[in-house]
This record gives C-alpha cells, structure tokens and sequence, in this order.
C-alpha cells in the first residue's frame, strides 16, 4: 500500500491553512499562480481546492494540461506582482535551476509559498520507495534536498513540519503576530511573580534599605572587610526609591521581582526573534523561565544585567551604535560586576570595548583604586576559603555541564558559534549564579532550528513547564515578627537568609556575618565551621564581640554562653552571656 496520497494530503493542509491566512490579511479571495501541478491525489488537485474556496488560479507546468505551458527552469511569462500568490507544492527539488525558479515566484508574486523535502527526508524517502511504499520514481527524480540556509540565502523564510521531513519556504505573509502574544506573556508571568514570589531569601532585602545607611555598608557589618565605596550603587539607589515609595509594605521587594521577569522575558524573546515559528519559540522562552524561574524570583542585579544583556544581544542587528553605547553605559553604575555581562556583547559589535572603557572611568572616578583592590581581595579570599562553608553560589563544573547539556547541544549545532563562546565565558568563574545566562544565551542558536510546532503539541508543552512555576525560592516567614529586642544592637546571625531578612526589618543594628562570608574575618569564619561540625560553639564564640545570635535551624543545643531570650515565628533570639 502506498502512501503518496496521505502525503499530499498532509502537504495540501499545511499550506492550504497558510492560503487562508493570507486571505484574511489581505481581506479579499486571492489571484494565485499554481506551478507544477501540485501533488499526485488521483482526480484531485491543489488547484482545485483553491478554486473550490473561491481563489481565482491559474495552473503553469511542463506536463499534463495546465492554464499555461512553462517550463520552471527559465523565467516565467507574466508580469512582476501579477499575482497575489504564488504556490508550488514538492516541485523545486525536481528543478535543475532551482535559484532561478525561487527568484522568478518571488518576481511574478506578491507572495509566495512552496513546499520541498528537507535533506533529513533524503535517506527516509530512499527506504519508503525501496519498499514500494511511495512513488519511487518521484524520489529518483529529486535533485535536490535544499537546507534552510540556502531557501533564506534566496530571501525565503522557512519552518518544518511533518516531523521536520518537509519545509515550507515562503515571503509576504505575516504567520504571526508576536507583539500581542509578548505583551501578554510578559504581563502574565510578572503578575504570576508577584503573587507567588513570596520574601525572597536574598540580599534584594538589603538593598531595598541600603538608603538608611546612606549606602555605606562598612558601617553595619562591623567583622567584614566591605569597602567604602557601595559596590551596587546605582541598584541600591533606584530600590531606595522604590522601598520610600511603597513604604516598605513587601510591594517594594515584589516590584523588583516582578520587573526582573519583565526585563528578562523580554529579553528571551529578544534573542529568539529569528525563531520562525511562534509556536516554537514561546517554548523556549517559557522553558528558560521554568528553569531559571527561581533565581528570577532573587530580584539581584545580577538577574537585570542577564536580562539586558540578552535584549542588547537580540537587537544587535536592529541598534544603532550610538544606542549600543547609550544602552551598554546604563549597565555600568548598577552592580560592580557590570563588565561580565558587556564583555560577550563584544562579539557582537567591538563598539562594546568603548562602553567596557566608559565603565571602567566610571568606577575609577567613583570608588578609586579601591575597587581594583577589592576585586583582587575577593578573588584571593574565595580561592583560600575551605570548602565546608562555601556558600552555594559555588557548584562543581561538571553538575553545571550536565544540567545544561541540552541547550549546548543547540548551540554546538548552530555554524554561528558567538553563543557558544559567551557560554564558556559565563563558565569560567564555575558559580551557580551565571546558570541563567549559560541557557539563556543558547536560545541565540536557535536561527536554524526552525521547527513548527502544532498547537496541540504546544498546548502540552505549556502545561508541563507550568508545573515548574512553583517558586521554592522564598522565606517561610510572616513578616510580623516583633524583633524590636535586637534594634541598636550587634547580631550573630546563624543563616545568611536570616541576616538578609533582619537587615531589611531593622533600622538601628548591625550584623555578622556580611552579605558574604569570604569577606568576614577569622573569627566568624571559624565559628561558622564550628556550627556546620555540630562541635562546641562557646570556644568559637569569645572571640566574637555580639549581642544576640539569631538562628531558625535549631542546630544550636542550648550551650551555656548562650541565653535564649525570645521565640518570634521561625526565630530563636539568643542573648550573648559572655
């Protein structure tokens, strides 16, 4: 039994549904030029669908009984844009002049839509008509199987269907329109953040209070070698802004969550905008956002400047260099790390090396030699600190690998290897916190991926990535505790997400350890080791001036230099007795 018909079948429903979109945009029944007969159904044609649906069509072939004998190899005899459409179904891969047969239905027509065998099909086809199940004098005739680069070096778009074995090249229809569907996206999933993102348990608290020191975190954090000079200074700004505006009620930490999804949303769908089929590409944004969705929920400068990089690295092309400067330079006062996310954008446009010197004057001028010595301080210090009280940003190589290995295939199969690079790039300080930029920048190959996807297909794709929707990132904490017995005080706090939270509810105290261990004197460091090894904490302690030790763990058995005071919520407030 053969199966050229259901073939066809498949073939004449594709395309006969991309017809009826272009009628529905150009509002009236259509003049289209059928070339080449247009499928092997027995007393049926495509033709005679088209015209069964109201379309004036004119037939054109070498064989048969057309409106009009031509031959597909030499230029057509009509006038150019004479026709509303042209459509040409499974005949290009039969022509010696193929080039010339693309150009001239672009010629003659306002739009055109043709479908050919992809190269994957060549071997398929072989071994169907091997075993009699298609025409195989049809495949022997094939001259061609053209890849999508050569289809769009002839000024066609392309997507694939039946199980990317066929694809379509088209021009002059619009099969999408993306902007309603991006706007809706990015509103939902931000609104999504703010009703599900929870207190994130991360130093965005701090920052939204950075105002109340007057951005000098030297003063609150009295063991801790931060310098003088805020290293997020123009983040901490705009969250002080934003935390007086909604007066610290908790919309100020989810105003910065929610934003951190827009900005970063945008900027998926930024470096997908070459995906051809919209189908295919909100799948992966919405897949990227499953994946990174917890750390978006953090609201860190860090998630910002991923976002604007992958806007700055879809528009490439669309920005103009004055705007590239402009753009990058907005990056540069708003986190002290601004220069890992300009220094991939650099493959793009060696413009970016005039923002990376724009920046560098910027910090120079502001912070001083200072910012070179904390920058190689911090450095040394990570590379020194036992491995037993890392914080998590750090994660093994390998693991990294593994988890992303998908999305590096997509990038190892794209010829354009600059998203390659920059993964690498984002890979070599081997810290968890670079992971969204890694997957993210993989989308950037996606170019010649252009696969259709069917809407049913779609529809369970999105059902499955809304699974991963749950936000695991967030403090079980109700945000009413009375903690008025630590304010004016020094606090040893036992978890860094508890300092974080403390930080955010007082006005008039300071902490141990800072916002980041590596930066903490020996004392603290040791006292830390001694907690993780569950040995006595009194020893580790004498030599630490504090108040009150804050933990929720639980991992601390009432020792006898310690007195516990109060129990508010998840806490357990300890008064020092040393």
């Amino acid at each position: 039994m053969k199966i050229d018909s259901w073939i066809s079948r498949m073939r004449f429903s594709e395309v006969f549904k991309l017809v009826q979109k272009l009628e529905k945009q150009k509002g009236h029944k259509l003049k289209i030029l059928d070339l080449g007969g247009a499928g092997f159904v027995p007393g049926e044609s495509f033709a005679d669908k088209l015209r069964e649906a109201g379309h004036s069509v004119v037939t054109g072939d070498i064989a048969g009984n057309p409106d009009i004998k031509l031959d597909m190899n030499k230029s057509l005899p009509f006038q150019d844009k004479s026709f509303d459409l042209v459509v040409s179904l499974a005949v290009v891969e039969h022509l010696d002049n193929w080039k010339l047969a693309l150009k001239e239905m672009k010629r003659v027509g306002k739009a055109v839509i043709f479908t050919t065998p992809s190269p994957v099909a060549k071997k398929v086809l072989e071994l169907l008509a091997k075993i009699k199940v298609i025409d195989s004098d049809q495949i022997a005739d094939h001259r061609h199987y053209l890849t999508s680069d050569e289809i769009e070096e002839a000024g066609y778009q392309t997507y694939y269907f039946q199980f990317g074995l066929n694809q379509v090249g088209y021009i002059g229809l619009n099969l999408a329109t993306t902007l309603p569907i991006i706007i809706s996206l990015t509103i939902f999933f931000a609104v999504l953040m703010a009703v599900t993102g929870g207190i994130p348990p991360d130093d965005l608290l701090r920052h939204l209070v950075s105002h109340r020191y007057e951005y000098d975190w030297s003063v609150v954090y009295p063991y801790s070698d931060i310098p003088s000079f805020n290293l997020w200074i123009g983040f901490e700004v705009l969250a002080g802004w934003i935390n007086k505006i909604f007066d610290g009620n908790g919309f100020d930490w989810k105003f910065f969550q929610s934003l951190c999804v827009v900005v970063n949303i945008l900027g998926l769908f930024a470096i997908t905008r070459r995906v051809r089929d919209i189908h295919v590409r909100v799948f992966f944004v919405l897949l990227v956002m499953a994946l990174i969705w917890s750390r978006l929920s953090l609201g860190r400068p860090a998630e910002f400047l991923n976002g604007f990089m992958l806007l700055l690295w879809g528009l490439n092309d669309s920005l103009t260099r004055p705007w590239k400067v402009f753009l990058g330079t907005l990056t540069v006062p708003v986190y002290w790390l601004w220069w890992v996310y300009l220094v991939p954008l650099v493959l793009l446009d060696y413009i970016y090396i005039v923002v990376l010197a724009l920046g560098a004057g910027f910090w120079f001028i502001y912070a001083g030699p200072a910012y070179l010595e904390f920058l190689q301080n911090l450095l040394a210090s990570i590379s020194s600190t036992s491995s037993t009280i890392m914080m998590t940003e750090n994660v093994g190589l390998f693991p990294m690998l593994f988890s992303a290995a998908g999305f590096f295939l997509i990038a190892l199969k794209a010829k354009d290897k600059r998203p390659l690079l920059a993964m690498f790039w984002f890979m070599i300080p081997n810290q968890i916190r670079y992971y969204e930029s890694i997957i993210s920048l993989s989308l950037a190959s996606l170019k010649e991926q252009a696969w259709r996807m069917k809407s049913g297909m779609f529809a369970c794709c999105l059902a499955i990535i809304f699974l991963f929707q749950a936000n695991e990132n967030q403090l079980n904490i109700s945000g009413k505790e009375d903690l008025s017995v630590l304010e004016g005080h020094t606090i040893l706090c036992c978890d860094m997400n508890i300092m974080f939270y403390l930080v955010n509810r007082l006005n008039r105290a300071k902490f141990i350890p800072s916002y980041n261990l590596y930066l903490d004197d020996s004392p603290v460091k040791q006292f830390f080791q001694t907690v993780l090894e569950r040995r006595d904490i009194c020893n580790a302690l004498k030599d630490i001036q504090f108040d009150y030790l804050v933990d929720s763990s639980q991992i601390i058995k009432n020792p006898p230099c310690l007195k516990l005071v109060n129990l508010e919520g998840p806490f357990r407030i300890w008064q020092s007795q040393l």
